[in-house]
């Protein structure tokens, strides 16, 4: 004879003591009484119909043994107590008297023995300036009973995360490959590509001008990259590598070359009259320099990017440097991140209320996340242009911006 039970391939797991105490216990660690004391007659209970609806369906007689067998242990044991209508239970509550017995049954640690290994460790590592700010953000949340699982599982990963934000931030001047990194921090060249998303995310949260980068991009801010950063520019400036001249003019057109080969560059000759960084890859390419250098950017900088910027200032102090990007939150943070870690006093090119004026009809709205950003930067020196575009509620993009007139009184200026 058919019963519901063959008929539907009876799984035993979910009758099992175990199965219902660790879904009781799960409901106990994410309620207010696993964070503090709390004088509310909080009842920690699952419904059957919610847990497994078929265990009242009177076919499937042995789903309902295994239920009842497993119920009259877990009473007998004192870590639970039932609701019961006739024959059938219609709720079971944690006894939370018997909450440490019922940790060791299961083989769990205390979620509240977690919380404070958590934060000894952030503790601990809370006087590394470098890690501060992390620590910091990850105290406050534990002190406010807020789960931190998007950013480790344990606090076995929370220890690897942290080194690995510890290696980020004091070698961030020098490029290395994501696996060569992961080989000096962990002995293991593949355990920092399975720790990056989560290390991007706690970078974001405490950096907000991360919000928005990529996994690789906030890496490569670091210096980590999968494989050698390339450098693109154009324009009229000779490079040495290796002993080989290279003449920008007269190639026609632009260079790009591996960070590799920084080592082994020098800038040689008298230099360029200007530089210019570019955000976007389209305005690079449309750029025409005959006096001046620029150099593709890609967003935010890295170190590579840096070192090379560094080098040109070290060999043409004097000249004026420029930064073209977007007329955005985005595009001033990429800005101020360049000047704060070249050094270089670099100028906003095209970013100001003029620009806004002569494009006009093709500035976008802000989004609500743009005006949050904007505002946190009305201190900045993009005060005036961010007063107008909270205003007017507008944005650009470079690549609508004709930098030609610009460039062009550059070259011809003696």
């Amino acid at each position: 004879m058919e019963t519901a039970d063959s008929r539907k391939g009876f799984n035993m797991e979910k009758t099992t003591p175990n199965s219902i105490l660790n879904v009781l216990v799960d409901k106990y660690e994410s309620s207010e009484i696993s964070k503090k004391k709390s004088n509310r007659n909080i009842a920690i209970k699952i419904k059957m119909v919610n847990y497994d609806e078929e265990y009242y369906d009177s076919r499937a007689f042995k789903r309902y043994q295994a239920y009842q067998d497993t119920f009259n242990l877990l009473t007998s044991l004192d870590f639970v107590s039932v609701e019961s209508e006739g024959e059938y239970v219609l709720s079971i509550m944690l006894n939370l008297n018997k909450i440490d017995a019922i940790y060791e049954w299961l083989g769990r640690t205390n979620i509240k023995v977690f919380r404070q290994e958590r934060l000894e460790i952030l503790r601990n590592h809370n006087t590394h300036r470098e890690l501060a700010p992390v620590c910091t953000f990850l105290i406050e949340r534990e002190m406010s009973f807020k789960s931190n699982k998007q950013y480790f599982k344990d606090a076995h990963e929370l220890k690897e995360i942290l080194k690995a934000i510890a290696y980020l931030e004091t070698q961030r001047d020098f490029e290395c490959t994501l696996r060569q990194a992961s080989q000096i921090i962990y002995g293991n060249t593949k355990r920092l590509e399975a720790l990056q998303g989560k290390v991007s995310k706690l970078l974001r949260a405490v950096e907000p001008t991360l919000e928005g980068q990529t996994d690789q991009s906030i890496f490569e801010l670091y210096g980590i990259v999968r494989n050698p950063t390339y450098i693109y520019l154009k324009g009229s400036m000779n490079l040495t590598i290796k002993n080989q001249v290279i003449q920008l003019g007269t190639l026609g057109g632009s260079l790009g070359f591996s960070s590799d080969l920084l080592q082994d560059l020098s800038i040689s000759g008298e230099g360029p009259r200007y530089l210019i960084t570019v955000e976007n890859l389209d305005t690079f390419h449309k750029i025409q320099p005959t006096q001046g250098v620029i150099v593709y950017l890609g967003g935010f900088h890295n170190a590579a990017k840096r070192s090379f910027l560094q080098r040109i200032y070290t060999h043409s102090p004097n000249i004026h440097y420029y930064h073209f990007g977007d007329i955005d939150a985005g595009g001033f943070s990429i800005f101020q991140d360049l000047i704060k870690k070249t050094t270089i006093p670099f100028e906003p090119m095209l970013m100001d209320v003029e620009c806004l004026h002569t494009y006009h009809n093709f500035t976008r709205p802000l989004t609500q996340n743009d005006k949050t950003a904007l505002e946190a930067m009305r201190n900045t020196s993009f005060c005036a242009v961010i007063d107008y575009m909270l205003r007017e509620n507008v944005k650009l993009e470079q690549e609508i911006v004709d930098a030609s007139v610009f460039i062009s009184n550059l070259d011809n200026h003696q």
